[in-house]
């Protein structure tokens, strides 16, 4: 129900299309369609009824991007809450922007805050470019040193990430196809926004199940090698 997770449905779409009839893949779609127009469906009528305007869950995409790229804004949440970036730039810890949102209503202070986003983005490329390249490195690899608990947490993704690198051997399958698609799609938008660990969770199984096919292969690879590895002869003393 994520909203990032549309673009994932539409990767493992083009994916079915390449290796399976298109009668198969309109079944599978259908049944997917089925159980996720209901709740979005209705959701959307809420929203149209709520806000007068349609749009895809959530109406706070400007916000959320046009907080994430701004001069003072940095990669990762935490540092921008710790420099006191976040308290400049975003209604919940700013009074007169608060004040400003509920004014213009949800809808149009994030559709006003996306078009100056743009405009940031347009006068500031190799800083956008900077912070898009951080936040990509961030999610793959969160080290973070917050406290103690992110930073482990943080280590164990990490390794994750390098050991899923191994289920390379496992490619020619269409179940490393599907893994791969959906751990690429998925974070597109959060490139685009200040990072936390939290982003990565809707899919950090996808990672472990790569990591873990991935450390199987090679370990059966040397179990074989060990196996065809010729015998010392012994000599006629020993026997």
């Amino acid at each position: 129900m994520s909203p990032s997770a549309a673009i994932v449905f539409l990767a493992w779409g083009i994916l079915l299309l390449w290796h399976l009839p298109l009668k198969t893949v309109f079944q599978i779609t259908a049944v997917a369609l089925l159980f996720a127009i209901l709740p979005l469906g209705l959701w959307t009528v809420r929203n149209y009824q709520t806000f007068g305007h349609l749009f895809f869950i959530r109406d706070d995409v400007g916000l959320a991007i046009g907080s994430s790229d701004t001069d003072c804004t940095q990669a990762l949440l935490a540092d921008n809450l710790a420099s006191g970036c976040f308290a400049t730039v975003h209604p919940t810890a700013n009074a007169s922007i608060l004040a400003q949102l509920r004014q213009e209503g949800e809808y149009r202070f994030a559709r006003r805050q996306m078009g100056i986003t743009v405009q940031w983005v347009l006068s500031h490329p190799a800083r956008f470019a900077t912070l898009t390249l951080e936040r990509i490195a961030y999610f793959w690899f969160p080290l973070e040193f917050t406290d103690k608990p992110t930073l482990v947490s943080g280590v164990l993704m990490t390794m994750a990430t390098l050991l899923s690198f191994l289920a390379v051997r496992w490619r020619k399958s269409l179940g490393f196809a599907i893994l791969v698609a959906g751990l690429l799609s998925y974070p597109l938008t959060y490139y685009l926004v200040q990072l936390e660990q939290r982003y990565r969770y809707p899919v950090f199984w996808m990672t472990v199940l790569l990591a873990a096919i991935g450390v199987d292969l090679v370990l059966d690879r040397w179990v074989q090698a060990g196996r065809a590895s010729p015998q010392p002869r012994r000599s006629p003393s020993q026997m």
